[in-house]
């Protein structure tokens, strides 16, 4: 966005009647022929100048709040640029004022509202679709006064910006309500057409997807997840989270394997939380196509009209598919068809399907049952030789929402070996699905997996919308409670993994176990791995049922370690079970985790001071490992004395990652019977020294109220394993208190990682070229000034193995980066985080200055410290 110049008044202020009219005559001699030629030359050359001058004010890509014009719908592109220009000409000046002698210009020319009143005019594209009213605009008589900030390094790690008497003009596509980053869907072709990528650079995710070949490969009944909230783009459109706890969140992410982000506009984006974190758990993200009634024609007619304007089309979502990093489309087309226009869409099915699978392999489109091979919008509630033109053009059909039994075993007859191709459609508000819908969902899952068919459960966030919101966590587990007896979980895929069982949503936020958010917050792509299981354990000793659990849960509503959230565990033991080979297996999580080298296991945790030692827990890793152990047991508790003498093996691993390799420990210490040592490893943690150096590389300790210990695993016991489990191993006691037959106990994990130790090697380094732009700022009161600015920054240079996972942001007045005096601002997943009205105080020097810190996170969890990170100075000479 240009503030308006003198050279753009001298355009606007043409008018169309002063085009020299083009000339008729009955003679056609020379000079009547010259001139004919001249006059049109001149007439073409003043309209391309014109196209050029409007063309030039247009800012790229889309703008994520659309207001509506009066103007009426034009018939072409070309026509909205003509009148584009024709509006230049009505404007008028009112001749208000304001205190600084800003003048204020009415304009009819679509226009966004300012963002301060600071003399610069900022333009906007306008949809037709809100109100209909002209916006003010604020036009400064100088704009010669807004030069941009000057840069200069003040250290390696730090720069000063100075700030002068007026802040530049921002080209940022931001929210009108809330002037924050934000995403929004493409509402017309027309929009689609002027797409271009890089104006929003915060909307793209950076969470690869990662699926497995093992699960796929079993070709079981998928499940796809449509979520249709409220007309979609509510507090998820914020890329940088929304202040608020209030939220829908999905944590059953296990259970699923296609997610869809649903609304009724004509492209819907799924917005980069939502792909972040079903890409984190193995699950494809895909947007929506849809077209529907009169408009939706309109728009098939012009995207079939022709063999180019169809190949424009899907290079165009191509595009957007690959720049916002989602994995495909649900094709919706709910209006009729010309006949003669089908071949054509069928044609534009394949091309996209082949082009989605070109971005990425495992991306699919999926068509929904809604028009048919006649053209007729005609649901037909089953696959039948009306709709599977479609059905064999891409990867899968959404079933509409009216079928039967048998409507189910004519689909599964015809659609062969493509069986779990057909998602067959579960509305959760009834509507006429078998079993109505809400609690009873799973009388349509049973009838469909009968069939061994897909399902597509199509807004689950009924249990959001419908029941009582206090009650929502609750409600959510049961509800996929109820359907998890027909899915099968997938494992997590992963070189590197982490939770903390953060959910992406809590009343406050921690950062290693310090409290560094004290307000509620929503941000879906900072949720960890959600467990696969919080309900499945068993007793694998010969003593009977001695150890209970009584509750499994994911809470925030404790202190937690990182993020909002943290598992707890609550229950019982007997008396008899001291002495005996009782223990209780807990399953977490189902994974995939190839053991290539040595493996570092670190397991924080907490236990309750009234409770402390009623329980042993202990973490355990089932593997995959057809030559070697299947367990390994570790207990963060045990205590080994070690020899100060090294092995072969121990010199290698100190000379490769400054450690030492846990000690073992007997079996039977670990509840294990005598026999099984094929089968079983067991190991306590490193010896002290080596876990005070852990601390001191990591440059930030552990709080006392939480503990960590540490495993380093050779990778000679475990060398071309797979870990395929992560468990917990509850133990009795050594010596039980002497509080009676039975004890209560209760502990929280607050974060498991699984990672590779050459990590701690590579971590501690900040983000490179730490820069700040865009500035806008007020002054609210007289010793106080009010800045808004982009940050944006160059990934450090991490190995691939272990990239940047997210940064966090910080700041500060003090210029050491003490806790104490640091806030913690927000969490960005990508290389650019937007802050809105912060508050400078003045200072004693008579400057306004505040430091901003960014702080890398690694996909390994590791970091350094505040401030050791890179960081900026912004100062404002008053």
């Amino acid at each position: 966005m240009d503030p308006v110049d003198e050279d753009v008044d001298v355009v606007i202020e043409i008018e169309e009647s002063s085009f020299p009219p083009s000339p008729v005559s009955n003679s056609f001699s020379d000079w009547t022929v010259l001139l004919t030629i001249l006059m049109v030359s001149l007439l073409v050359l003043a309209v391309i100048v014109l196209m050029k001058r409007s063309e030039r004010n247009r800012r790229p890509g889309r703008n994520p709040d659309w207001i509506e014009s009066s103007e009426e719908p034009c018939d072409s592109v070309d026509d909205l640029r003509n009148k584009r220009i024709r509006s230049f000409n009505t404007r008028i000046h009112t001749g208000e004022s304001s205190s600084e002698g800003i003048e204020v210009v009415h304009c009819d020319i679509p226009e966004i509202l300012p963002l301060s009143d600071r003399g610069v005019v900022k333009r906007q594209i306008i949809h037709k679709d809100n109100v209909s009213k002209s916006l003010p605009a604020v036009k400064s008589n100088s704009i010669t006064d807004l030069p941009p900030p000057k840069y200069r390094p003040a250290s390696q790690d730090s720069q000063e910006i100075f700030l002068k008497s007026r802040p530049p003009n921002s080209n940022l596509t931001l929210c009108r309500n809330t002037g924050l980053p934000c995403i929004s869907p493409i509402e017309s072709l027309e929009e689609l057409n002027f797409w271009q990528k890089g104006h929003d650079p915060w909307n793209v995710s950076t969470v690869p997807l990662r699926v497995s070949e093992k699960h796929k490969q079993l070709g079981e009944p998928k499940t796809l997840f449509c979520h249709d909230m409220m007309g979609g783009y509510h507090y998820d459109k914020y890329p940088q989270g929304h202040w608020d706890s209030n939220n829908y969140c999905f944590y059953h992410w296990a259970y699923i394997d296609s997610f869809v982000y649903f609304s009724h506009s004509f492209l819907t984006i799924p917005p980069s939380c939502w792909t972040n974190s079903a890409h984190k758990h193995g699950v494809l993200s895909l947007g929506t196509l849809i077209t529907e009634g009169e408009k939706g024609y309109g728009i098939c007619l012009e995207i079939l009209r022709n063999q180019a304007s169809l190949n424009r089309s899907v290079d165009l979502i191509l595009s957007i598919t690959r720049y916002y990093g989602f994995d495909g489309w649900l094709v919706n087309i709910e209006n009729p068809l010309p006949p003669s226009l089908i071949d054509r869409m069928v044609e534009f099915l394949k091309q996209l399907t082949f082009g989605v699978k070109r971005i990425n392999p495992e991306g699919a489109v999926i068509w929904y049952d809604a028009v048919t091979v006649r053209g007729e919008l005609r649901w037909q509630n089953k696959l039948n030789q009306l709709n599977k033109i479609f059905f064999d053009a891409c990867d899968g059909i959404f079933l509409n929402y009216h079928w039967s039994d048998l409507a189910l075993q004519d689909t599964k007859h015809l659609s062969g070996a493509r069986a779990t191709d057909v998602y067959v459609g579960i509305d959760v508000f009834g509507r006429g699905v078998p079993g109505d819908g809400g609690w009873n969902c799973d009388f349509a899952m049973k009838m469909i997996r009968k069939h061994q068919l897909s399902a597509a459960i199509f807004a689950p966030g009924w249990v959001y919308e419908n029941l009582p919101k206090e009650n929502f966590i609750k409600n959510q587990t049961l509800f996929w409670d109820k359907l998890k007896p027909f899915t099968r979980p997938h494992p997590y895929v992963t070189r590197q993994f982490v939770t903390s069982f953060c959910r992406g949503i809590g009343p406050r936020g921690y950062h290693q176990g310090r409290r560094v958010l004290n307000t509620d917050w929503t941000n879906h792509s900072s949720q960890q791995l959600q467990p696969h299981f919080l309900d499945e354990y068993y007793h694998p000793g010969k003593s009977g049922l001695n150890i209970l659990v009584n509750n499994l849960y994911v809470t925030g509503n404790s202190e937690a370690y990182n993020g909002a959230q943290n598992l707890v565990c609550n229950g019982e033991v007997f008396k008899e079970a001291i002495g005996s080979d009782s223990r209780l297996i807990i399953r977490l999580f189902v994974t995939e985790i190839p053991i290539y080298s040595t493996i570092l296991v670190t397991y924080t945790f907490r236990e309750q001071p009234e409770y402390e030692g009623h329980v042993r827990h202990l973490l355990e890793l089932n593997l995959s490992n057809p030559k070697g152990p299947k367990y390994i047991t570790l207990d963060p508790t045990a205590s080994v004395e070690g020899s100060e003498q090294l092995d072969r093996i121990d010199e290698r691993l100190v000379e490769k990652y400054h450690l030492r390799r846990s000690p073992d420990i007997p079996l039977v210490d670990v509840g294990i019977q005598a026999g099984k040592e094929d089968q079983h490893l067991a190991y306590a943690p490193l010896y002290p020294e080596y876990m005070d150096k852990i601390d001191t590389m990591t440059l930030d300790k552990t709080p006392e109220q939480w503990r960590t210990s540490y495993f380093l695993i050779a990778s000679k016991d475990i060398d071309k394993a797979s870990i395929r489990e992560v468990r917990l191993n509850l133990l009795p006691p050594i010596q039980p208190p002497d509080i009676g037959n039975r004890f209560k106990f209760s502990f929280s994990v607050g974060e498991i990682r699984i990672i590779d130790p050459a990590c701690l090697n590579s971590f501690s380094i900040p983000v490179n070229n730490l820069k700040a732009s865009d500035f806008d700022w007020s002054n609210a009161k007289t010793n106080t000034l009010n800045v808004s600015f982009l940050l944006k920054w160059d990934q450090p240079n991490l190995p691939p193995s272990d990239p940047a996972s997210h940064y966090n942001i910080y700041l500060t007045t003090d210029k050491n980066v003490s806790r104490q005096y640091t806030d913690f601002i927000g969490q960005s997943h990508t290389n650019y985080f937007y802050l809105k009205n912060i508050t400078i105080q003045q200072s004693k020097q008579d400057q306004f200055a505040i430091f901003a810190v960014v702080q890398c996170v690694t996909t390994s969890g590791l970091c350094l410290a505040p401030n050791k990170s890179a960081k900026l100075q912004l100062k404002w000479n008053k």
